[in-house]
């Protein structure tokens, strides 16, 4: 256990100020594209948005890498064939399908079939992807995802019923993959998030995902050779007795993984959540988690990152590891959802999701999280919905985002210190489901894939670019 300084609760705005600070978000981005205290580019023009209609089933997923190995981004699109209507059951030909879309010069080659998993009478519940890595260190990039099923129709779900699966995709190089499935342990609340990283410091690439509902992160480590551990459960709550005892029991809904102590050998997960207090209310807390020997795990103390809330929604985030501000060292950016505590309860007006970095964490120290600015998110809060944060070269924070209630994709511009943003909101075709980001052409451009209808089985393949002068 780490006994290192806490940093307790993160200070909020006063009522007035966060209401002020809303009532400006919303003003800017009613107005789309717009500016507020700088000015835009002369040679600034609004993105461009290109739509393809794929006809290979519903959306559920999307990753990017370079699955062939010619130095141009692929897309890897998963999708549900016969996905039940609310009130049926699943047919006996359900199926989750993968298809892959080669990278050319300018857009995507046309998609090819490389996966099926095959679930008869059930349908995906749940599910949880990982972008393009080398998991085996044949220099080919792999994809996995974490699947929940479950059976019987949707307005009737049976918990008891829930099944998760590991499905991994061996790429080999030239667009083609084997795929391997195991049966994992999970609880009632499915998996959502999937960690890929060296987690022992052995130099290989180690396998995990959240099991929330048992409170902790479940482990498969490599052994080399395409062969995996046992799952190992790691509590994400501190032991009783501990020097530090924590304030609340945190539930595990979203992690990430990555080398954000540069001293370490091995890397780092981040945990993101709903903390239970003794009184029965919620508040959004964040905890790191670092190996220290087999069967042995560091805890970092607790840091509450929200107000105490009567709402478990409210206390949801997610969290992204990377190097957002181009220092050489990988940072931490979580969400929470921004609300006014009134007489004990929480009320949103409106869904605005603010977005909090933490640099490059060294311990024993941790940083104090610095409000980068906010934006609306709209939809279900536990669905994906932050894309990307990076640092310009210009100095500006620039964060993507999905609206699901506007099926649009936001973009925020915030400057250095001084606060002042450019909001962007950007409508695509379809109702969204997931997206990325990449580079490309040496610009970046956000990839959308979005349902037709959520019935007739047609994917649409949103490209969001910034036009040239």
């Amino acid at each position: 256990m780490h006994n290192g300084p806490a940093l307790g609760t993160l200070e909020g705005r006063s009522v007035r100020q966060l209401a002020a600070s809303i009532l400006i978000l919303v003003a800017v981005c009613l107005a789309g594209p717009s500016a507020w205290a700088f000015d835009l580019p002369k040679d600034w023009l609004p993105p461009a948005l290109v739509t393809s209609r794929l006809e290979i089933g519903e959306p559920v997923g999307l990753l990017a890498g370079d699955f062939n190995g010619n130095g141009i981004t692929d897309l890897m699109i998963i999708t549900d064939l016969n996905r039940p209507a609310f009130f049926e059951p699943p047919s006996g030909d359900y199926a989750v399908r993968f298809f892959l879309l080669p990278g050319a010069e300018h857009g995507w080659q046309e998609e090819v079939l490389v996966g099926t998993f095959e679930a008869p009478g059930r349908y995906l519940f749940a599910h949880a992807i990982a972008s393009g890595v080398d998991i085996d260190g044949d220099g080919n990039q792999d994809a996995v995802a974490v699947l929940t099923f479950a059976a019987g129709a949707p307005v009737g779900l049976e918990v008891d019923t829930l099944e998760t699966h590991l499905v991994i995709l061996w790429g080999d190089g030239h667009g083609s993959f084997g795929m391997d499935d195991r049966r994992v342990e999970a609880g009632l609340l499915p998996p959502l998030s999937i960690l890929l990283g060296d987690l022992d410091g052995d130099g290989r690439v180690d396998l995990a995902y959240n099991d929330p509902q048992n409170l902790a992160i479940r482990v498969l480590y490599n052994q080399g050779g395409r062969v995996w551990s046992d799952p190992h459960t790691v509590e994400v709550v501190g032991p009783e007795g501990a020097p530090i005892e924590d304030e609340c029991i945190l539930i595990p809904m979203t992690c990430a993984i990555g080398r954000v102590d540069p001293t370490l050998t091995q890397d780092t997960v981040a945990v993101v959540g709903p903390c239970l207090t003794d009184q029965g209310d919620y508040v959004q807390a964040l905890r790191f988690l670092v190996s220290c020997g087999e069967d042995c795990w560091d805890l970092s103390p607790l840091v509450q990152t929200g107000p105490v809330s009567t709402s478990f929604d409210t206390a949801l985030g997610h969290i992204l590891v990377g190097d957002v501000d181009r220092d050489g060292c990988e940072d931490v950016v979580f969400t929470r959802r921004i609300f006014l505590p009134e007489q004990g309860a929480a009320l949103m007006i409106p869904p605005i999701m603010g977005v909090y970095l933490m640099p490059c964490v060294r311990r024993p120290g941790l940083e104090p999280p610095t409000e980068l600015g906010a934006v609306h998110s709209g939809g279900f809060f536990f669905a994906k919905a932050l894309l990307s944060v990076d640092r310009t070269p210009d100095g500006l924070w620039r964060i993507v985002a999905f609206d699901r209630d506007q099926n649009s994709v936001g973009v925020l511009h915030v400057q250095g210190e001084s606060g002042g943003l450019i909001s962007t909101s950007i409508p695509v075709r379809g109702v969204v489901v997931d997206g990325v980001t990449i580079e490309r052409d040496g610009r970046r451009e956000i990839v959308v894939v979005a349902s037709l209808d959520l019935r007739s089985g047609v994917t649409l393949l949103n490209v969001v670019t910034r036009r040239s002068p």
